[in-house]
């Protein structure tokens, strides 16, 4: 059972078990306003821009990735250096994965025993074991607001057993985690496997319920099974999570699955789909949906990407043309201004949804949304 934590808290503001919720996270910095998008900075950072940027574009926390940065051999500097908001200079929330479900994605050689993951690093071919016990010790070192367990991720498709069993082993290192817990100034959030069986998800649920964590993560949801499948795992999922406690849909980042998470009772979301997607120059907006500042047609376009946003790319007047020219060059500031564009579009679009979900018009502006968007 973990221990209350005076660090981390989440209230809910409105709604309950189902349906729009608005809520707020309280941790050591500050304050997240919910349903809320956190972009993905692995090893502390996102691609391509300061945490000075994305603070001025409003991203108020990011997901880095332990397995990432144990493997880079920085552990004990930034462990000295104060952790890992002091050693980036990030003021917002950091939640670290466990990298459990990278282990088994990236790691080659992984052999998955009672013990942990056993695993050769992808980097170098180092091998490694990774214990329940030493992933908490390590996101302890980085000293981040949230922690995650190791978990065990099914991928898909996957036989019933094999998927049984993952959620069962990841249910045992649930218990030698919080054994393990020495600092508890951190969040520690349960990561609800279960698989692609809406039974086995429920009971995983409830199960992950039983260890008291300060709130619940989703995991092992949109790594390829069918969308209308994610989404009945997921509303059958936050049907057995507590109303009190935050619903965390990790790895999900289109615009038009947020909004239909958000319709059934999830809080948070991470994705590296709009700093992938910008890296790639492909670009949300309000008007046109998804453009591609890759296309002909963007040559010689004299307009920003999208009049009245307030970006550092728009609100500086640089033209579509000006930002194709620096994309075809292999310019790293045209990489920047995009990313910093993708990243404004989403904290607008959490925006926009905390709004209506206030006022009553959260159906309209999910329609508005898989209209630009698309329902896939």
């Amino acid at each position: 059972m973990a221990t209350a934590c005076s660090y981390f808290k989440f209230e809910l503001i409105q709604g309950d078990r189902t349906g729009p919720r608005l809520g707020r996270i309280l941790f050591r910095h500050g304050v997240v306003e919910t349903p809320a998008f956190f972009p993905v900075g692995t090893v502390g950072t996102v691609k391509g821009v300061s945490c000075s940027e994305l603070e001025a574009v409003g991203v108020r926390g990011m997901l880095s990735n332990a397995f990432h940065i144990y493997l880079r051999g920085n552990l004990d500097l930034i462990r000295r250096l104060g952790g890992l908001h002091n050693f980036v200079r990030f003021k917002g929330m950091i939640i670290t994965d466990s990298g459990g479900f990278h282990i088994k994605s990236l790691a080659q050689h992984t052999r998955v025993t009672p013990e942990g993951m056993q695993f050769s690093s992808p980097f170098d071919g180092s091998r490694h074991f990774l214990s329940p016990e030493e992933v908490v010790h390590i996101q302890e070192a980085l000293d981040s607001d949230v922690k995650l367990p190791l978990d065990v991720c099914p991928s898909y498709p996957e036989g019933e057993k094999e998927q049984e069993h993952a959620t069962r082993l990841t249910l045992q290192w649930y218990e030698r985690a919080q054994q393990a817990v020495k600092k508890p100034d951190q969040g520690f959030l349960g990561i609800v496997q279960g698989g692609f069986d809406e039974a086995l998800r429920r009971w995983a649920a409830r199960e992950t319920v039983k260890f008291g964590f300060h709130g619940y993560a989703i995991g092992g949801l949109s790594v390829g099974e069918p969308k209308h499948l994610t989404f009945q795992l997921l509303q059958a999922v936050n049907e057995e999570l507590p109303s009190e406690q935050i619903r965390y849909l990790m790895g999900m980042g289109k615009p038009q699955d947020i909004v239909t998470a958000v319709e059934i009772g999830t809080d948070l979301f991470d994705c590296v789909i709009p700093t992938r997607n910008a890296r790639n120059g492909t670009l949300y907006t309000w008007k046109e949906g998804v453009i591609r500042i890759r296309n002909s047609s963007m040559k010689d376009d004299p307009c920003v990407i999208e009049e009245g946003c307030r970006c550092p790319a728009c609100a500086g007047g640089y033209s579509r043309a000006f930002l194709a020219y620096l994309y075809r060059c292999g310019e790293m500031l045209a990489l920047k201004l995009l990313t910093l564009h993708n990243l404004f579009f989403f904290q607008t679009l959490m925006n926009r949804i905390r709004e209506a979900v206030k006022k009553g018009t959260f159906g309209e502006l999910k329609t508005q949304v898989l209209d630009l968007f698309g329902e896939d």
